[in-house]
């Protein structure tokens, strides 16, 4: 799996042969195949996020990293999922803040439509 960050438009949808639909929206990482890589790299609407290797965490060291991020005020959360990249824009409470951070290094936004959209 690589990473992925729209640099032009407000989203960008597309399918590559395989069968895998991506869509990524401004400022959001997506985890894609490599197929869906070079896909997105050849349009030049898209640049490499590249991926940071982090050692295997124990169950402890998640427990952990969830008692930090219950620590955090809902500012300091935005703040963190800004650096992530996630969009928590319709999280109302720090819980749904906090499972959208979780959630974002697991997933990618996918949709079935094909197309750019540039805020016309």
């Amino acid at each position: 799996m690589k990473k992925i960050k729209l640099i032009k438009g407000l989203s960008y949808t597309f399918t590559v042969p395989n069968g895998e639909t991506v869509k990524v929206t401004n400022k959001a990482v997506a985890s894609v195949s490599d197929e869906a890589y070079e896909y997105a790299m050849s349009t030049g609407y898209f640049e490499c996020v590249p991926v940071k290797e982090t050692p295997e965490r124990s169950p402890e060291q998640a427990k952990a990293d969830n008692k930090e991020l219950e620590a955090c005020t809902k500012q300091e959360l935005a703040a963190i999922a800004d650096d992530k990249g996630v969009d928590i824009s319709s999280c109302k409470t720090k819980a749904e803040m906090i499972e959208a951070i979780k959630a974002s290094s697991d997933s990618s936004d996918r949709s079935e439509v094909a197309e750019a959209d540039f805020g016309e």
